[in-house]
């Protein structure tokens, strides 16, 4: 992916957030306290995207705003740059998601080589190549991974050039790989929100520009989390809920959550005018086609609409509640494998929670430069 297209999707992106603020719901949730941070890192990022503990404790850290790969030891508190850039044996063009395998053992996907980095702890020890048949069935893109030999892809029709509506009738296909053969198998399905998508393709038939936005307000889809230990949750929509996919097949279905969508006051209206007119100020810095917005919404959802659910090392899964503006706590309700929420997580406006140890947590504060530090938490 060229740069020019990064940003290009990265403006996209903050133009489709806008347009989705959220609030904090009315209702109230016991809260979980989160124990007192044990060491943070002397190193400045710009937006980590995940981290995976290794098993002497030093976390391999990915900054997916800088296309940056860190090994981090928290014991000395500094990080070194890992890995190199490059189409060469063991280098990555394009820094996406570390996921974990069993034991020691990571991947990451490159899309822009088309291939995975295999990591033995903290070393890339093999490349997947693009014509192996996990490559292929994935396009070198994960959406998750698990230690039992399977790695997940939400999977919906290609890309193609020109306008595309995608309407609540439309779904993707949650789709289990086996990591070895590349044989695919579809578990689920999700509803994918409602949004507009205008695709710009090459000669080659590769994408070159693409532009979403909302076509509803409060637009929301599903979303799928795969654990390591091959457990499988779904985010539900009507009712609002999380079921759960046991390795061997079976489903649990979850309460529908006791929360419900609170008005739109004043100040979250004020938000949202502030908000969207830095995104058409940022589309017009970028040369970019003035977003599109849609009317104001009536009321404002339970969760945040683009924030991705989190895999916690203690099996439950963490999702990120709505909040009226970007000053107010970010919480995360934490919802165990019954479907029942056990409470939330009440972090600072500028903390947010981006990976799991098997018993600590790790948070980003982020400052007025947005410019991002790493803390380490115990969990749970």
């Amino acid at each position: 992916m060229r740069l020019s297209m990064r940003v290009f999707m990265r403006s996209a992106s903050a133009i489709c957030i806008v347009l989705l603020p959220a609030v904090l719901s009315a209702q109230s949730v016991s809260r979980l306290p989160l124990r007192p941070a044990t060491s943070t890192l002397d190193v400045e990022f710009l937006g980590v995207t995940s981290v995976r503990e290794i098993a002497d404790g030093r976390v391999i850290v990915t900054d997916g705003k800088a296309q940056q790969l860190f090994l981090a030891d928290f014991s000395a508190r500094r990080a070194a740059l890992l890995g190199r850039k490059g189409r060469g044996p063991r280098e990555r063009l394009w820094v996406g998601k570390i996921q974990p395998l069993a034991g020691d053992s990571s991947l990451l996907d490159d899309m822009n080589n088309r291939r995975f980095l295999l990591f033995h702890g903290a070393a890339i020890v093999d490349v997947v190549p693009p014509d192996h048949p996990a490559v292929l069935a994935t396009r070198a893109i994960l959406a998750g991974s698990d230690s039992v030999g399977h790695l997940m892809n939400l999977s919906g029709p290609p890309s193609k050039a020109g306008t595309q509506l995608i309407t609540r009738a439309d779904s993707l296909a949650v789709v289990l790989i086996n990591r070895r053969t590349g044989r695919l198998d579809t578990v689920a399905r999700v509803r994918e929100r409602p949004h507009r998508r205008d695709v710009e393709m090459d000669a080659q038939g590769r994408v070159t520009r693409s532009m979403f936005s909302a076509t509803e307000p409060n637009a929301q889809g599903e979303d799928a989390q795969l654990f390591p230990d091959g457990w499988l949750a779904i985010v539900r929509l009507e009712p609002r809920r999380v079921d759960w996919r046991s390795p061997t097949g079976a489903w649990t279905r979850g309460a529908p959550f006791p929360l419900r969508p609170a008005p739109l006051d004043a100040r979250a209206r004020r938000s949202i005018e502030a908000q969207r007119a830095e995104a058409m100020a940022e589309a017009k810095r970028y040369r970019l086609p003035a977003p599109r917005a849609t009317s104001f919404p009536t009321t404002l959802p339970v969760l945040e609409t683009y924030a991705v659910p989190k895999t916690a090392s203690d099996g439950r899964l963490l999702l990120r509640r709505s909040r009226s503006t970007p000053d107010d706590p970010i919480r995360y309700l934490v919802v165990n494998r019954r479907g029942t929420i056990d409470g939330e997580i009440v972090l600072g406006a500028h903390e947010d929670i981006v990976g799991f140890g098997p018993r600590t947590v790790y948070v980003t504060v982020t400052d007025e430069d947005d410019i991002q530090l790493l803390r380490r938490h115990p969990w749970p």
